[in-house]
C-alpha cells in the first residue's frame, strides 16, 4: 500500500484517511511461538517474509501486480493479502501458502475488495468492500464462499480484526476506532474523544490491548485498553510510525518507521509494547517496507537467504491459475490497438500462406540471419495462438514476420507493440500472456514510453 506519509502534516494526514480509503494493515496476532514476519516491500509492490532477527528473507509473490497488506494464517501456514488488478478499484483478496506456492483468489468480484483478518480458528476471514457502494465491513469462509455485509453506516469502514476468543471484532471507521460483536451488532466507538485519527487497530494476544496508529501528535503507534482505556503514545519519532502488529507472544509490536519522506524510505522496525529496545528489521535506501504481520511458529520449509528486495528481485511465487485480465496501456499516450484478437480466432486450421518462391525452413521462421531470439518468440506465439500484429495499425516495419492468412489478411508476428522491431519488451508481452500475468496499471505507472498496447485476452 501507500502509506501515509508525514509530508504535508497531521491534517494531511487525516484527509487521507477521510477522503482516500487507504488499504487495510497490519494483521491480528493470535497466542503461539514467535514466527516469522510478512510484509510488503514498496520497492517491487511484492509479498516478502523474514525471521524475526532479520535474516531468511523469502520473497512469497511477483510480477508486476501490486500485492499489499499480507497476514498470516492463525496458524502461520498461509498467508492473505490483497491485490490491485488495475482498472476501476479491481482489488482482490488473495490467499498463498507460507512458502509462496498454491495461489488463490478468494474474492473475484467487482470493485475493492480488500483483506482484514482471520477468525482465531481459522475458519472465517473478515474484509473490507465497496461493492455496495461505500466501503463496509464483510466476512466469509476460509474458501471465499458464504460472502456476508456485518456493517452498515454512511461512512466507510476499514481493517478488521478479530480478538483472539473471537468474540469481537475492532475497526476504523473514520477518524475512530471502533469494536463490535463478531455478528454485527452492538458497536463502540473507543477514541471517541480523540479529535485526531485512529487506523489501524491490532489486539494483543491475550485480548486486553489495542495497538493503533494515530496523528494526534505527528504519526504514531499508541496503546489503549480492550475497552479504550488507559490510552498511552508509545514512539515519538519525527518521522511517522505505524500499522503496528504484536508478536504471538505478546512481547514485542512490529511496526513501520519512515526514515525519508524525499525520497521515499520506510522500513521495519519491532520494539517491547512499552516502546522501548526499539530494533530494525529490514534495511536498504530507497525501499518502502511496511503492512508487517507477525505469524506465529509454524512447520515451513526453511527458506534460503536472499538480497534485500529491490525492484528486479526474482518473483519466486506461483502465479494464479484464473487468468487475470491485462490493463490498458498506451504507449507516448496515443492510443492504437496494436495487439488484435482473431476474429475469428487463429488456430491450427488457419494455415500461413508464403511466397511460393520463398524456402520455409524449420526453426528459422524469419528466413533471415540464423536462427534467433526473433524466431523463438515467434514460435512462441503460433504455440500459444497469441494475438498477432496487423498492417494497418502498426505502419512501422522492423525485422518482424510476415505472413498472410486466409480470410485474415496480412500478419505481421514478433513485434507485439509496434516499435520498430523485436526486442525484449516483446518476449516479455508474451510471455506475460501465456503465464496470464497482469500488466500494469496506467494511474500508477505513467511512464509509458516501452510499453504494450494490450486489450484483454481470454486464455490462450
Amino acid at each position: 500500500m501507500r502509506i501515509p506519509l508525514l509530508a504535508a502534516g497531521a491534517a494531511a494526514t487525516l484527509a487521507l484517511m477521510a477522503l482516500l480509503l487507504l488499504p487495510s494493515g497490519a494483521e491480528t496476532a493470535f497466542p503461539g511461538a514467535n514466527g516469522r514476519i510478512v510484509f510488503e516491500s514498496g520497492g517491487d509492490d511484492d509479498i516478502w517474509s523474514v525471521n524475526p532477527d532479520g535474516s531468511g528473507l523469502l520473497q512469497l509473490t511477483g510480477g508486476i501486480s501490486y500485492d499489499e497488506s499480507p497476514q498470516f494464517s492463525p496458524d502461520g501456514s498461509r498467508v492473505l493479502f490483497t491485490r490491485d488488478l488495475g482498472g476501476a478499484l479491481d482489488y482482490e483478496i488473495m490467499v498463498i501458502n507460507a512458502d509462496g506456492t498454491g495461489l488463490m483468489n478468494l474474492t473475484n468480484s467487482a470493485g475493492g475488495d480488500e483483506t482484514g483478518g482471520w477468525s482465531p480458528d481459522g475458519s472465517l476471514i473478515a474484509f473490507t468492500s465497496n461493492r455496495d457502494g461505500n466501503r463496509e465491513i464483510y466476512v466469509m469462509n476460509a474458501q471465499g464462499g458464504n460472502q456476508t455485509r456485518l456493517t452498515n453506516s454512511a461512512q466507510n469502514e476499514d481493517d478488521p480484526r478479530w480478538s483472539p476468543d473471537g468474540s469481537k471484532i475492532a475497526f476504523a471507521r473514520a477518524p475512530d476506532i471502533w469494536v463490535m460483536n463478531a455478528d454485527g451488532t452492538n458497536e463502540v466507538n473507543l477514541t471517541a474523544a480523540s479529535p485526531k485519527a485512529n487506523f489501524y487497530p491490532d489486539w494483543s494476544p491475550d485480548g486486553t490491548k489495542i495497538a493503533f496508529t494515530s496523528n494526534r501528535s505527528g504519526v504514531d503507534v499508541w496503546i489503549m485498553n480492550a475497552d479504550g482505556s488507559g490510552e498511552m503514545q508509545i514512539t515519538t519519532f519525527a518521522g511517522s510510525d505505524g500499522e503496528p502488529a504484536w508478536s504471538p507472544e505478546g512481547d514485542r509490536i512490529v511496526f513501520y518507521r519512515q526514515l525519508s519522506a524525499s525520497p521515499s524510505e520506510t522500513q521495519l522496525f519491532t520494539m517491547k509494547p512499552d516502546g522501548s529496545d526499539e530494533q530494525q528489521l529490514t534495511t536498504g535506501p530507497g525501499m518502502d517496507n511496511n503492512n508487517p504481520d507477525w505469524g506465529p511458529l509454524a512447520a515451513t520449509p526453511t527458506p534460503t537467504e536472499s538480497p534485500s528486495p529491490s525492484p528486479t528481485a526474482t518473483p519466486t511465487g506461483t502465479a494464479s491459475a484464473t487468468p487475470t485480465p491485462t490493463a490498458t496501456a498506451t504507449p507516448g499516450g496515443t492510443p492504437h490497438p496494436s495487439l488484435i484478437s482473431p476474429s475469428p480466432p487463429l488456430s491450427e486450421s488457419a494455415t500461413p500462406t508464403l511466397p511460393a518462391s520463398q524456402t520455409v525452413a524449420w526453426g528459422n521462421n524469419d528466413c533471415r540471419g540464423g536462427i534467433d531470439s526473433v524466431d523463438a518468440l515467434i514460435g512462441l506465439q503460433f504455440v500459444a495462438f497469441l494475438p498477432y500484429t496487423q498492417d494497418s495499425p502498426c505502419p512501422i516495419m522492423g525485422n518482424e514476420f510476415n505472413i498472410s492468412v486466409a480470410g485474415l489478411g496480412a500478419l505481421r508476428w514478433g513485434d507485439v507493440n509496434c516499435d520498430s522491431g523485436v526486442d525484449s519488451v516483446d518476449a516479455l508481452a508474451v510471455l506475460r500472456h501465456v503465464a496470464h500475468l497482469p500488466a500494469t496499471p496506467i494511474p500508477a505507472c505513467p511512464e509509458l514510453d516501452e510499453q504494450v498496447v494490450a486489450e484483454e485476452l481470454p486464455a490462450p
